[in-house]
């Protein structure tokens, strides 16, 4: 199933729909049948999402039965696409392991963001509610209810190397891709990509494996404020989390050491809350609120900047 995620063109969902059967055949899977559309929406979002479902006689049976509903496209038979009668073994990837030990510092700041991650569920719907489509608590909640399981079984320990960061952060990553749903699960799943691909750098260039210091955190968050900027296409003023998040990191990448990291860290989460609020007066240029009447989100903040300054908020609270 290739699912256009509502803002993608119909020649562009060609040619991943191709691109997607020639891996599949590529891995020595066979499909029997195909399906493309927009199924899965949000509201004028370009990108797609693939899903592999493993068939039965029955199961294509019904997919091929007669439907009334308007939105269900038709299933293809692409019979070229397996030629060759042979189905060869080939395993899918899953999400990547949390590990199994991480220091105590760490894993105390994980906790304290989840649980702001469910305290906020009220104040996220109702900004979003007055700005958006109002799921942005709901997502959140369920992204902070799934990480908290997702590093529940870890050992706190008195170091963490930044190889292990890196695996925590990528894990964190897909979990939130997975669980969190919406935009905002999107562009968090691809900030803490960016953060692991980062720590997982500092691992080949510090000299000792055992500790991270705080310009490898520094840059993480960096690496990750870049790659939402990047590929969400906003910038400082736009009236989204950046808003909230480049004042953020830029303060904490100028001024965070291992003497004041309490304090710089609180201190970024005050500049990205005045980020927050300032978002109140701005007129949008991307994310959700730029498609709803100007004059109706005037005097409501932004619910992904705020969330930014909460979560931060929580952190400088472990430290």
């Amino acid at each position: 199933m290739v699912n256009n995620l509502g803002g993608t063109s119909n020649l562009e969902m060609g040619i991943i729909m191709r691109a997607a059967l020639a891996v599949c055949k590529a891995k020595g899977l066979v499909v029997e049948r195909c399906v493309q559309g927009a199924l899965m929406t949000s509201f004028q979002m370009a990108g797609f999402s693939l899903t592999l479902l493993k068939v039965t006689d029955d199961v294509i049976a019904r997919l091929d039965a007669d439907t009334d509903v308007a939105a269900w496209p038709r299933c293809v038979k692409d019979t070229a696409v397996h030629s060759a009668p042979q189905v060869l073994a080939c395993e899918l990837s899953g999400p990547t392991p949390f590990p199994s030990s991480l220091s105590g510092q760490v894993l105390n700041g994980i906790g304290a963001v989840c649980e702001a991650m469910l305290a906020c569920e009220p104040l996220l719907t109702k900004l979003d509610h007055a700005t958006g489509d109002g799921d942005m608590g709901k997502s959140v909640e369920g992204g902070g209810k799934a990480v908290k399981a997702l590093v529940a079984t870890a050992v706190p320990s008195a170091e963490s190397s930044p190889a292990d960061v890196a695996t925590a952060l990528e894990a964190i990553g897909s979990c939130l891709g997975k669980d969190m749903g919406g935009s905002s699960g999107i562009f968090y799943n691809l900030a803490f990509n960016a953060a692991s691909a980062s720590m997982a750098g500092a691992t080949t260039t510090t000299t000792t494996t055992t500790t991270t210091g705080p310009q490898t955190w520094a840059a993480a968050l960096t690496a990750a404020t870049e790659a939402i900027r990047k590929y969400g296409g906003a910038q400082l003023g736009s009236r989204t989390m950046l808003d909230a998040l480049i004042p953020a990191a830029q303060h904490i990448e100028a001024n965070l050491t291992d003497a004041n990291a309490k304090e710089c860290v609180a201190a970024a989460a005050q500049k990205a809350s005045e980020g927050a609020e300032s978002t109140a007066n701005m007129s949008a240029s991307a994310g959700r609120s730029s498609y709803i009447d100007p004059a109706a989100i005037k005097g409501h903040e932004d619910p992904g900047a705020r969330f930014v300054a909460l979560w931060l908020a929580a952190l400088a609270s472990t430290l």
